[in-house]
């Protein structure tokens, strides 16, 4: 299941529109239009997307925590034996 969810396109509404400004700056800097430039982004902002979002979900949302501690149980169970 995760091998198969690298493949996904992103859903989330901020991070595409984040993508989006990306794209277009990077367009007007190839045309030479753009006064700045744009930084890569840090270790933390990395982070942030990767780790502290799914784990603020999983505190946030019970859907996400009870499945999570569902499939946890059933593939402990199912490979326990």
């Amino acid at each position: 299941m995760t091998i198969s969810a690298l493949g996904m396109r992103e859903t989330y509404k901020k991070i595409i529109l984040d993508h989006e400004v990306v794209r277009c700056h990077l367009c007007k800097l190839e045309e030479g239009d753009a006064d700045d430039v744009t930084e890569k982004p840090r270790l933390f902002a990395a982070l942030k997307g990767h780790v502290f979002r799914p784990v603020h979900m999983l505190i946030k949302e019970p859907l996400v925590l009870f499945l999570s501690i569902y499939t946890g149980l059933a593939f402990g169970i199912t490979y326990g034996f």
